[in-house]
């Protein structure tokens, strides 16, 4: 089976629903060899990205800083469906984290405790954390799920692909605001899967990153480097999202 940026229907429930399904490597090896796969240099064909992924040496920290991506898509979702465009919202939300978060959902003291049961549940259910056999005692897959704004494929470079980027450096009600930490997840994952939909809509784009020990620049030498997969075009894959799928 071969994934392209515009495949056909049956294709594209297949392919999503096995990255969704996916707990292990043998099964994202598996994959990935049924796709055209290139592999693209994290950063750029000039970055050295192994200094920036590596820096950190906690995987738990590393792990937390993906829910705080997540907590930061789901406020920033909530910001613009409440102010309707970033920009005012930046105007009119309280320039921290803790405060504009008790402002856009309305919690009296900016203390959960004095929401109901239910209205905390609500809250909870924005983000999914699980803990996945990977058939590895020791190195279970841990997927991170959250309703935030998601990004369209063509934005995946610019965010989920991108280093020591100011993205979010303008916006003082998010909590990542230093485009620095989620990415040291990718040392101590041997693959990460990154899938995601934009808020507004159409298609679903993936990705996988891994670290390469063999990586051939254009000049012919080699260097251990993270790498992104990609369509033969170098683009991110992209795929139609039919109603039947479920994937807001």
């Amino acid at each position: 089976m071969s994934t392209t940026n515009t495949p056909d229907d049956e294709e594209t429930d297949s392919t999503i629903e096995q990255l969704q399904e996916a707990t292990s490597v043998s099964q994202l090896d598996a994959i990935l060899e049924e796709n055209d796969v290139t592999w693209q240099r994290l950063g750029g064909e000039d970055s050295n990205n192994i200094g920036i992924v590596d820096m950190g040496g906690s995987a738990e920290q590393a792990f937390f800083e993906r829910v705080s991506n997540g907590e930061d898509a789901v406020i920033e979702k909530k910001a613009l469906k409440e102010y309707g465009d970033i920009e005012t919202a930046i105007e009119e939300l309280p320039d921290n984290p803790r405060d504009a978060v008790a402002e856009l959902w309305n919690i009296p003291d900016g203390d959960l405790q004095n929401l109901s049961q239910e209205e905390r549940g609500q809250l909870a259910d924005q983000i999914q954390l699980r803990l996945l056999e990977s058939g590895t005692d020791e190195r279970p897959t841990i997927d991170v799920e959250d309703n935030g704004i998601g990004q369209h494929p063509d934005n995946f470079t610019d965010t989920f692909l991108s280093l020591n980027s100011d993205n979010k450096n303008t916006k003082p009600f998010l909590i990542g605001r230093y485009g620095q930490g989620g990415t040291n997840v990718y040392r101590f994952a041997e693959y990460t899967i990154i899938i995601s939909r934009s808020h507004e809509g159409g298609p679903i784009g993936w990705t996988v990153v891994k670290r390469d020990r063999d990586y051939e620049l254009v000049d012919g030498n080699r260097v251990d480097t993270y790498v992104y997969a990609t369509n033969t075009d170098g683009e991110i894959f992209e795929v139609d999202a039919p109603e039947e799928l479920d994937f807001e």
